[in-house]
């Protein structure tokens, strides 16, 4: 018996589906579409597969890909699409049970039943029993780290646990900013080390005092 069995169908081009019959171990790829001599699609006795490649080396493997498109098309009851990265599971329970950890990446559209969130892109965190916003992109370029942007802020950091720590530089390394914007900070580490504003025209030190 053959360990392999090849179809041609012609609708465009002759495209050759490789599939290994049952049964009968084999070293290399158990499965693979071919177009006109090029590789579309394979897997591999080792479960990759390769998009594009004939050679995976992930689970999976796109090569020369324009990308990926989660497209949530017309359902209406959600009407978001969703990217789950899984770093706790068990291979057959998706994201948001107990038994699994995990990144969510979505995307929301017009009907989305919360009109805030409408045409966002939210991500968040499973750790098992609940959800954490990590960041957050709204249709206007605003960006919430910790949480949801407010309407009036392009960023805002949302915590009462943590503060935000801006570039730290010296004196020297600060001088060497090309064409500084005005209202850019840095905090200084050397030669009175603070806080420092470029005002346009030049870098000024705060006053400081303790607090």
């Amino acid at each position: 018996m053959s360990r392999t069995q090849s179809f041609l169908m012609g609708a465009v081009g002759a495209l050759t589906l490789l599939v290994v019959v049952a049964g009968i171990a084999w070293a290399g790829n158990i499965f693979q579409i071919d177009r006109d001599g090029t590789v579309r699609m394979t897997v591999t006795d080792t479960g990759k597969v390769g998009v594009g490649t004939g050679s995976p080396v992930h689970k999976l493997h796109m090569y020369n890909s324009p990308g990926i498109l989660l497209d949530a098309g017309t359902n209406t009851s959600s009407k978001q699409a969703s990217l789950n990265v899984l770093t706790l599971g068990d291979g057959a329970t998706n994201i948001g049970n107990a038994t699994t950890k995990g990144w969510q990446l979505v995307g929301r559209g017009d009907g989305y039943v919360t009109a805030s969130a409408q045409n966002d892109l939210h991500l968040s965190h499973w750790d098992g029993s609940g959800w954490t916003t990590s960041q957050r992109w709204d249709s206007t370029g605003n960006v919430g780290i910790g949480g949801d942007p407010g309407s009036s802020s392009m960023l805002e950091v949302i915590s009462t646990s943590k503060g935000m720590t801006i570039p730290r530089m010296t004196k020297a390394q600060r001088d060497a900013i090309a064409a500084p914007a005005a209202g850019m900070l840095v905090y200084q580490t050397d030669n009175t080390p603070g806080l420092r504003v470029h005002n346009g025209a030049n870098w000024m030190r705060f006053t400081e005092a303790a607090d």
